[in-house]
């Protein structure tokens, strides 16, 4: 495994908060799958420009790129991505206290039947909602 992926294992650890309603669950959701999807298409400087500055900080632009493309080509291409839940958060281990939601997802690629994925999205000063973490194993 990656470092940044190891990484990423112990800063998905969270405990819920009951603080966001199901408009905000609804935006960071679509947020997410539209971010999942640059990663589908191999558009990985892109997903990278998009996500938080803890993320960017978290890991360089070449490492991510490097990284999850070495990562999914192993996978293949995707066939189908279920959503199997979404945990509110105001910590993610690692990282600054903030508005979190971690997704986690039942995904099957070409390759590899059986993945999963957790995205964590923190919601960021300009009040939208940006990847904060993002794991596949």
């Amino acid at each position: 495994m990656k470092p940044f992926f190891l990484l990423a294992i112990a800063t998905l650890l969270t405990a819920a908060a009951a603080w966001a309603d199901d408009g905000e669950l609804e935006s960071a959701q679509e947020l997410a799958l539209s971010w999942l999807s640059l990663t589908d298409n191999q558009q990985f400087e892109t997903s990278w420009n998009d996500a938080s500055t803890f993320f960017q900080a978290a890991i360089s632009e070449s490492h991510w790129t490097s990284s999850v493309n070495a990562a999914r080509s192993s996978f293949g291409r995707l066939k189908t991505r279920t959503i199997t839940a979404s945990t509110f958060s105001k910590t993610l281990l690692g990282a600054p206290n903030g508005n979190y939601i971690v997704f986690q997802f039942d995904t099957v690629f070409e390759k590899q039947v059986s993945a999963t994925e957790t995205l964590a999205m923190i919601k960021v000063g300009d009040d939208v909602w940006r990847v904060a973490a993002y794991l596949i194993k």
